[in-house]
């Protein structure tokens, strides 16, 4: 259990480092030290990393609370990032469209023979058994980096929760008809099989030739070094009276590479990753992909709320769900500004401890905050998220 003393509290003194990038752009840290100060304690998240640049440099990065029992945050801890692997898979698949080994609206069993035939589950008759219909067209891999194509998450949706063979991705009917609406899912770890597919590479002899090194990411990938090992942050639970269970989740020995989720890596790599597309894709892809990715890509339909099946797992989630958000080609994209935040149509995304990033490219600046704490989306996670934004933005004005 995590006991807040004064050593705790000595943690969360400030460690954050403030340095201007761009010598014609002023950025005032104290908003953000303060924000993420506030971020951390025992109502807050055990600690936390930050950082935001512009296409040019850094303009701040800062490490508040601690890593694990003792050791404090610093800048350049490793995290598992979950789902924020998503981002890199569909910049992969990109890669391969551009050069002419993948082609977006072709269907997925061009690349997946097994998943020819694919079928909707829409409910389950009076024993209990699945009632499938056949979908009336194949999802195509534009649906798949889209969330439009009908492959959920058990988290997230009830319907796969009751499944009586709890299939994996591979086997996993489609909750809806492809196209007909947004809902988050295993689309991802799909889109990996098939760049590994098409490349005859796995994902991290890929993304290590193509992305990580072009990009100088050097300590991103699904299996750490072992000398990156003792800065891997600890994992905390959110326990019923709201605090923090330590899990110290040693790294692991081996791995299998999916397109979904999987990385550890900085906030310092992924921030080079999110500068590449304020960039237009200099050094991994052309601007034309690059503005294809950013596109709506769902036509009128939004992204909307999830509905969480596992508590302990994640909260209810949802992004600005108000403002009708939109989904490009790996990210949700904002029509319309967040007040006192970033700008319209940034590119976001997360993952499921609670790590959160956002490209702007109308404000020139993108930005990262990494957490690891589990449920997803809980209060004091999204607290810390909506402070640390709104400080960025004051810090630029």
């Amino acid at each position: 259990m995590l006991h807040w003393s004064l050593m705790h509290l000595r943690l969360i003194v400030f460690l954050g480092i403030s340095m201007l990038g761009w010598a014609e752009r002023r950025f005032d840290a104290a908003p953000v030290n303060q924000a993420l100060q506030e971020a951390v304690g025992p109502k807050g998240v055990p600690g936390v990393v930050a950082m935001v640049a512009t296409p040019d440099g850094v303009l701040y990065r800062g490490a508040f609370g601690e890593a694990r029992a003792g050791r404090g945050m610093a800048v350049d801890s490793v995290f598992r990032i979950f789902s924020m692997t998503k981002p890199v898979t569909s910049v992969a698949a990109m890669q391969l469209v551009e050069r002419g080994k993948l082609e977006l609206d072709a269907p997925v069993e061009r690349y997946l023979p097994q998943m020819a035939g694919l079928k909707v589950l829409t409910g389950y008759d009076a024993s209990g058994k699945p009632v499938l219909e056949p979908a009336r067209s194949q999802p195509t891999l534009r649906q798949l980096l889209s969330h439009s194509a009908g492959f959920g998450y058990g988290f997230w949706d009830e319907k796969l929760v009751r499944h009586p063979d709890k299939p994996n991705y591979l086997q996993a009917p489609l909750l809806f008809h492809p196209g007909e609406r947004w809902q988050y899912g295993t689309n991802t770890d799909l889109m990996g099989k098939i760049v590994e597919t098409v490349s005859g590479q796995n994902l991290e002899e890929y993304f290590r030739a193509h992305i990580f090194a072009p990009l100088g990411m050097k300590e991103t990938a699904f299996l750490p070094a072992a000398t990156v090992h003792e800065r891997i942050v600890s994992r905390y639970d959110r326990q019923a009276d709201g605090t923090w269970k330590e899990d110290p989740q040693p790294a692991p020995a081996n791995v299998t590479p999916r397109g979904g989720a999987g990385l550890y890596g900085t906030a310092a790599d992924y921030i080079r990753f999110l500068q590449m597309f304020l960039h237009g894709g200099e050094k991994v892809l052309s601007k034309k992909s690059v503005a294809e990715m950013r596109r709506n890509q769902i036509g009128a339909n939004h992204v909307r709320l999830m509905k969480s099946t596992n508590q302990a797992f994640s909260r209810d989630f949802g992004f600005h769900l108000e403002a009708g958000d939109k989904f490009g080609l790996g990210f949700q994209i904002n029509p319309v500004a967040y007040e006192g935040g970033r700008g319209k149509n940034s590119m976001a995304w997360a993952g499921a401890m609670n790590t959160f990033f956002w490209v702007d490219p109308e404000n020139r600046i993108c930005a990262v905050i990494l957490m690891q704490t589990m449920p997803f989306f809980d209060e004091p996670a999204v607290r810390g998220l909506q402070a640390f934004e709104r400080a960025v933005y004051r810090g630029l004005r």
